[in-house]
């Protein structure tokens, strides 16, 4: 129970998904870990059930009207729910697809940027470079005094002449306003004398002197006066001449004044900065080329032609070798032919005359009828310009997609804003650059910039700004985020990073009184930087705030005021309250897991090392990686090993893995093979044009070794309900088959596909094989109740009817339906299906499900949707998927082993979790497989063959290759802040007491 004082969450009655219907009371105000084993429990307690509820609650205080245009949050199966505030969760998922959102605009950075870049960055003329500023006359007079000497000053004004009077009657208006003395060709003349001076000739303007005053203390007040009159009439320019007493001849030049943004020197004018002028995602201050974005999509002609061994005969043009677009390939022959082209050259060793040729087609293509197809050759950029007017046909889309990249825009170079805002600059910096600054850097940057801004009061505009980006850098900064810059798009950061993005713009908002849930904030972080992580999260609860985390981190569990665990398995195994209490209650907790791995009596034991030999002779080799910020990186990876990627965040690990690595071995691949041995975690092939890249330079060696990769990364699995484990691995193809092979079925005329509720042939008419309905309602959540007339089974009745002997777990009989098999658990269905197997459908079904045992998800069941899966269940999923398929191949001899790459595979893992994956990995190795990992787990370090760590910092001071070799090896390296970290040399969290961490 929780003290009174400090308040609390009572919960009673949870039963939402596999909570065992417990009560529980979660304090407020204080730092509250939910640890235990994977599938547990926890989401379903921290986001299904306490942020479902509080942010429901909240939402509900709008009005009805306000509530139809919010998301809106079913209720959670529990009895009651008291003493709940306002709920924000901050999970891991990356859903951002735009290129406008940044890091800056995530944190409200750029907000507030732009409105003080309005306020306190200095315009520069675009023609001389010159800062152009308004000069009030208190600035003029401070300007020119000590210039003056004995000289005199002339303030004058130029007054434009109209058509509509004569210069005798502009000049009389002149007299009447009381002005006596005009300019003209650097002489002092009277107004009466005027006429005659210019004998007939009739000006533009008139230079009109306001006033001719000696450059006394005692007439400053006149000369400010003079000077604001003279800017009243001269449309706010005006010019001060030096003159000496008595003269009435001028020699030196005029200095030129303006009240407005006036560059006097090239009289150009310049409109009032507003901040949307500094808003790359406004039309005002976006580059009209690109419109914010920054890039702008081309046509990659190196991909149209990509051999350049080929000639034009065998097809180098690469889109034109596919029937439907032979007909380009006849047109470049036949005008070939004309022009003289040699068709049987490689295209590389042709006259850099006829290359241009077949890229831009004929000279002057297009002006007129005689230089238009059929007359003359369109040439690739035709092709692709007749492409483009087609657009509107998606298979069009598709081709188009294939050949296109994003290139800097040419306009902006990158920077987003029009040309007028690049105008600006603050502390030597324009907006854009400022943007394109690290976290770490833009913290320095403003600092600066703060110490020397000049403060007119408290609630000065642009001091309030700068103080808000200031707080909001530091937060990113000790979030260990101080490598990534502003400008970095939202949807190129992991799932750790984009949740301590959104941590340190909680931060920023100073809310009190909330309830923070936090999904395993500490992914991606490396050991150095968890104690920052911690007290960013103590920090939020002192500001008054209640913060529950689902975490497996040691370090965060140390400085946690409580810690629930939930429990004891996973699935329906688990759901219970296992553990409540402080940090140090867990330790001595007997029937605790997480308390026996913390406490040291469970540990995760390293194998035996695999021995890795000297030389390139059986690695992969590759040289010469530039991107981003890795520096002419050379790494060498054995094969069939174990290697693991270490590196502090931001150092370059999956850049060099996921962004050079996997394409340069997948490019390839894919040239020796005419069919695709490249396996990604991509479902979804979209139209998105390819990034520019610079891996043309990398070489890679040892390739042919391989015979495919397989990249497991951490994007979702989909959000379909349709989908479930059976149905993800492949194994309910064999399940279908199964109960089409008995006689019941054959008798019926019933295939394996009547037995998919995917499909009409056998899915309830009712609920379509959803199972459920979903009863809309107008100002509340929606109510999904079961099918009633298939009673949420999924299936026709007489498919239901097809069922077979088997057992119940307490080893009695019972048959089974399809819909029974569904409802059952992985470790359920081998027992079942393990009684057939003379049945090959069934034998087939064993094996595939085995491999989800094997890795720890025995308990899911098999029709479980797979959007309700927690990360580390969806990972493992992942796992099993390519698994199944890598066996397959296996069995063969003539198959090349594969390379499996893991970014991060133990996110959502608790310290069983990863022994059983680490299991899974070494037999993986066995069987002669290369795994190669991206991880910060030092445990999963640990039981590595071969390091690769690199480093040194992060950003622009990492890229560099800092160690490698085996975990001893790279401990004794003091450079290494992996090393250290395995020496147990890293003074962190893991090395603190609870207090100790609270106070650090």
């Amino acid at each position: 129970m929780c003290a009174r004082s400090r308040g609390c969450i009572r919960l009673r009655g949870v039963r939402q998904n596999n909570l065992k219907n417990f009560d529980l009371d979660v304090p407020l105000r204080q730092l509250v870990v939910l640890a235990g084993l994977s599938g547990s429990g926890k989401s379903s307690l921290a986001f299904d059930t306490l942020f479902a509820e509080g942010q429901r609650r909240y939402i509900e205080t709008f009005s009805p009207y306000a509530r139809q245009f919010l998301d809106r949050m079913d209720k959670p199966q529990v009895e009651s729910i008291e003493g709940i505030p306002p709920a924000i969760a901050i999970e891991q998922r990356n859903t951002v697809k735009s290129t406008r959102s940044t890091v800056g605009t995530m944190t409200e950075i750029t907000d507030y940027a732009k409105a003080f870049w309005a306020r306190i960055a200095r315009l520069h003329c675009r023609k001389c470079g010159q800062t152009v500023k308004k000069d009030v006359s208190k600035d003029v007079w401070t300007a020119l005094r000590d210039k003056a000497g004995d000289d005199e000053a002339l303030v004058t004004f130029n007054l434009p002449l109209t058509e509509k009077f004569s210069l005798e009657e502009s000049l009389a208006l002149v007299s009447r306003q009381g002005y006596r003395r005009l300019l003209l060709d650097g002489s002092v003349v009277p107004i009466e004398e005027m006429p005659a001076r210019l004998n007939g000739h009739v000006p533009a303007s008139l230079t009109i002197i306001q006033d001719r005053i000696k450059m006394l203390p005692a007439n400053r007040a006149r000369f400010v006066l003079a000077c604001e009159q003279a800017y009243h009439l001269g449309q706010g320019k005006l010019a001060v001449r030096f003159i000496p007493a008595g003269k009435k001849e001028i020699a030196a030049e005029p200095m030129l004044f303006s009240s407005g943004l006036h560059c006097a020197q090239c009289d150009l004018d310049y409109k009032e900065p507003t901040p949307a002028l500094f808003s790359f995602n406004h039309p005002i201050g976006a580059c009209p080329a690109c419109r914010g974005f920054g890039r702008t999509i081309a046509i990659d002609y190196a991909a149209a032609v990509p051999d350049w061994s080929k000639t034009l005969a065998q097809g180098a043009v690469k889109p034109w070798q596919t029937a439907s677009n032979a007909e380009c390939q006849e047109d470049m022959m036949k005008f070939a032919r004309r022009r003289g082209v040699p068709t049987d050259v490689p295209f590389g060793q042709l006259s850099q005359k006829w290359r241009d040729w077949v890229i831009e087609g004929d000279e002057g293509y297009g002006k007129d009828a005689q230089h238009k197809w059929p007359k003359a050759w369109y040439g690739v950029k035709g092709y692709f310009r007749w492409l483009e007017s087609r657009a509107y046909k998606m298979h069009v889309r598709v081709l188009l997609s294939r050949y296109r990249i994003y290139k800097e825009c040419p306009e902006c170079r990158g920077a987003r804003f029009q040309p007028e805002t690049l105008l600006y600059r603050a502390g030597g910096l324009t907006l854009a650059d400022f943007l394109r600054l690290t976290v770490s850097r833009a913290l320095r940057f403003v600092e600066s910039l703060e110490s020397t801004l000049k403060r007119t009061s408290a609630s000065d505009p642009a001091g309030l700004a700068i103080e808000e980006v200031r707080s909001r850098l530091a937060y990113l900064d000790e979030a260990g985020l101080g490598y990534l810059s502003l400008d970095r798009p939202t949807r190129s950061l992991s799932g750790g990073e984009t949740e301590r993005v959104n941590l340190t713009a909680c931060l920023g908002s100073r809310l009190v009184n909330t309830l923070f849930v936090l999904d395993e904030p500490s992914v991606g972080l490396h050991a150095r930087d968890t104690a920052r992580l911690v007290r960013l999260m103590c920090r939020l609860r002192d500001a008054g705030n209640a913060v529950v985390v689902v975490e497996h981190e040691a370090s965060v569990m140390r400085a946690a005021d409580q810690i629930i665990e939930l429990g004891p398995g996973h699935g329906e195994s688990g759901g219970e309250v296992v553990f409540q209490g402080t940090y140090e209650e867990i330790l001595v907790a007997k029937n605790s897991l997480t308390g026996d791995y913390l406490a040291g009596r469970r540990q995760i034991e390293s194998p035996p090392r695999r021995p890795v030999a000297a030389g390139r002779k059986g690695k992969l080799v590759l040289r010469h990686a530039h991107l981003h910020n890795l520096k002419d990186v050379t790494v060498e990876i054995p094969l069939g090993r174990f290697v693991c990627v270490t590196g502090v965040s931001g150092s370059g690990k999956s850049t060099l893995i996921t962004q050079v690595l996997v394409p340069a071995v997948q490019a390839k691949l894919r040239d020796s093979t005419s069919s695709g041995l490249i396996v990604t975690d991509q479902e979804d092939q979209d139209e998105t044009p390819a990034e520019e890249s610079n891996i043309s330079r990398t070489e890679v060696e040892g390739w042919e070794n391989l015979g495919q990769v397989i990249s497991v990364d951490q994007s979702p699995l989909g959000r379909t309900p349709r989908s479930n484990p059976a149905v993800y691995i492949g194994a309910f193809d064999e399940i279908r088959a199964f109960f089409a092979q008995t006689e019941a079925a054959q008798q019926r005329g019933l295939s394996a596909s009547a037995f998919s509720f995917n499909s009409a042939q056998g899915q309830c008419e009712r609920c379509r094989g959803a199972g459920f309905e979903k009863i809309e309602m107008q100002f509340l959540s929606d109510v999904f109740i079961k099918c009633p007339d298939c009673n949420g089974r999924r299936y026709r009745p007489h498919i239901l009817e097809i069922t077979i002997p088997g057992r119940t777990k307490a080893g009695g009989s019972r048959s089974w339906s399809i819909a029974d098999v569904l409802e059952a658990s992985v470790d359920e269905a081998i027992d079942f299906f393990s009684n057939f197997p003379e049945s090959r459908p069934a034998t087939r079904a064993v094996q595939s499900l085995k491999l989800l045992q094997e890795t720890g998800l025995g308990y899911l069941g098999l029709g479980r949707p797979i959007n309700t899966l927690s990360g580390g269940e969806s990972q493992r999923l992942k796992l099993v998927s390519h698994l199944a398929q890598a066996n397959e191949e296996r069995a063969d001899p003539k198959t090349k082993p594969t390379l499996f790459i893991f970014d991060e595979p133990t996110t959502g893992l608790h310290f069983e979790d990863v022994r059983i994956l680490l299991k899974v990995f070494q037999r993986l190795v066995e069987k002669g497989f290369t795994v190669l990992v991206i991880e910060h787990n030092l445990d999963v370090i640990r039981s590595a063959d071969w390091l690769i760590d690199l480093g040194p910092e992060a950003g622009e001071e990492g890229g560099h290759i800092v160690a490698q070799g085996t975990p001893e090896q790279v401990a004794q390296i003091a450079e290494s802040y992996t090393g250290q970290a395995l020496a147990g040399k890293i003074m962190d969290c893991d090395k603190m007491t609870h207090t100790e961490v609270l106070v650090k």
